[in-house]
């Protein structure tokens, strides 16, 4: 029973094609959300470093990449978690009086990492600003059970749908007939593309001052429209 929800999406997106039925029906969306405390990160840092020869400039990113390496081993991330980018070579040039003078290069490199315990997240910012990582971006907090939790707020979706339809319902002398259809979008009205962009994850945010690990709430909502007849009998 616990999967039956999800036949009913895919038996109404195939059946019905969200299509809007011509007899007498209802139409209410619910929506679940499970907070929790996140268990993970993904980070992506750049190294980079200009000097006036490329050597020196190499030679300083190669540095820093060698101290990340270690920070990595010794907080035990594994290698599967960590994705390196190849040296990126710019060469940097002052523009005066109409001509171009070669001033310097610019060597820089990605390293892209999954933080699979997250008590680490604090000690390993604070070590890599040490290292002299130039930038941390894309920092993004999830769970690793992401998967289940959605299950979870589908289901309090579905729950709530139900409960709403049958007020509706009574409130205007109807009883519900049956389910006609069910999707994660509206069978009317275009759904703005921020609504799901993120498909209803509202990530933790990275307080840049103390790294602090906030909440992220799981969301999912479902639309579901209801045949009705008249609680009198007349359709």
């Amino acid at each position: 029973m616990k999967h039956l929800w999800l036949v009913l999406i895919l038996v109404a997106q195939v059946s019905f094609a969200e299509s809007i039925p011509e007899q007498p029906h209802i139409s209410v969306s619910g929506t679940g959300e499970v907070v929790v405390q996140p268990d993970s990160a993904s980070i992506s840092m750049t190294l980079e470093k200009s000097a006036p020869n490329q050597v020196e400039a190499k030679n300083s990113v190669d540095a820093k990449a060698a101290k990340l390496l270690q920070l990595f081993k010794s907080m035990g991330i594994n290698k599967r978690d960590i994705k390196a980018s190849e040296l990126r070579l710019n060469q940097q040039y002052d523009y005066r009086n109409g001509k171009r003078k070669l001033i310097g290069y610019t060597v820089s490199r990605t390293v892209e990492l999954t933080l699979r315990d997250v008590s680490k997240y604090s000690d390993f910012l604070t070590q890599a600003f040490e290292i002299g990582i130039s930038n941390i971006s894309n920092i993004r907090l999830f769970h690793s059970k992401e998967d289940e939790l959605r299950s979870q707020a589908k289901a309090k979706a579905v729950a709530q749908i139900k409960k709403k339809a049958a007020d509706v319902a009574a409130a205007f002398d109807q009883s519900l007939l049956q389910l006609y259809n069910v999707s994660e979008r509206p069978l009317v009205a275009p759904v703005a593309l921020n609504e799901f962009s993120d498909r209803g994850l509202k990530q933790g945010r990275v307080n840049q001052s103390v790294f602090e690990v906030g909440e992220i709430t799981i969301s999912e909502t479902l639309y579901a429209t209801y045949l009705i007849k008249n609680s009198m009998g007349r359709r």
